[in-house]
Parts: C-alpha cells; sequence; structure tokens
C-alpha cells in the first residue's frame, strides 16, 4: 500500500515525475553517455596508433595513453624527421580539417591528437591518417627536392 500511495502521489504531480527524471538522468543516463564517449575517443587513438603501426611511413612513438596518441611521419633519405614533422603540422593546420598538436617523446617531434569532442567520430581519426600521410609524402619530396 505505501508503494500504490507512492505511485499515485508520482502519477497526480508534474514536479515529482520531474524530479524522479531528473534522478534518473544524473545517476545513470549521463554517466552511461559519459562512459560511452570516453571509450569512443580512447578507440579513436588505438586507431591511430594501429595505423602508425602498420603503415612504412609512420612511426608509433608511444603507446596511446586514454585517447591521445603520438606518432610521427617518416621517410626514407629524410635526415631531419623532427623538421619534416614540424612542417607537416604546420600545414595540417592551415588546411583547418585536423587539429592536432605537438609534443617531444624521448627527444622526437610527435604529431598529438586528442581525440575529446562531443561529436568526434572514428571517421576523423582515419581522416587525420590519410591527411599526415598525404601532406607528409608532399614535405618529403619537397626536402628531397632542395639541395
Amino acid at each position: 500500500t505505501v508503494l500504490v500511495g507512492l505511485a499515485s502521489q508520482l502519477t497526480e504531480n508534474k514536479s515529482l515525475i520531474g524530479i524522479a527524471g531528473m534522478i534518473f538522468a544524473f545517476t545513470w543516463f549521463i554517466p552511461q553517455l559519459f562512459a560511452a564517449r570516453i571509450v569512443r575517443h580512447n578507440d579513436m587513438a588505438q586507431r591511430v596508433a594501429e595505423a602508425a603501426r602498420n603503415h612504412p611511413n609512420l612511426e608509433l612513438l608511444i603507446e596511446p595513453t586514454l585517447s591521445i596518441c603520438c606518432f610521427r611521419y617518416i621517410a626514407p633519405g629524410v635526415a631531419d624527421l623532427d623538421s619534416l614533422n614540424r612542417l607537416l603540422h604546420r600545414r595540417l593546420i592551415r588546411e583547418n580539417r585536423n587539429l592536432p598538436s605537438t609534443t617531444q617523446v624521448g627527444g622526437r617531434l610527435a604529431i598529438r591528437p586528442c581525440f575529446i569532442g562531443a561529436r568526434t567520430e572514428a571517421a576523423q581519426a582515419d581522416e587525420l591518417v590519410a591527411d599526415v600521410l598525404r601532406i607528409g609524402a608532399q614535405v618529403a619530396a619537397e626536402l628531397a627536392a632542395t639541395p
């Protein structure tokens, strides 16, 4: 009878229904959304790391930490890979499609995407890798042509 009384109060009082809904949202639904987002972002960093492990022109500099992956473009015949990646990064930023930062890992310049956007999807990780490969090849060719 206590439950019946509580149920009838909830159905008669709209503010109590709203409060119950908010309690549900904050205690279960919203944490589930954030957990799914965190998993998605971490998976994107792993996706970039996998591409870096498998492509001959990419080098994974350290295993991903959460949603961060540090890697760089490498090219045979280019002695200064830091300069190559610095130029590559500047062009990435100018294109304004992918906006990773850079950092140093073991004294080597790394491209450092950190996936945290609410609307960030796996395709964006793939686009970043494609852009790094495209721009890296262009910069490597330019550096090779410069005496």
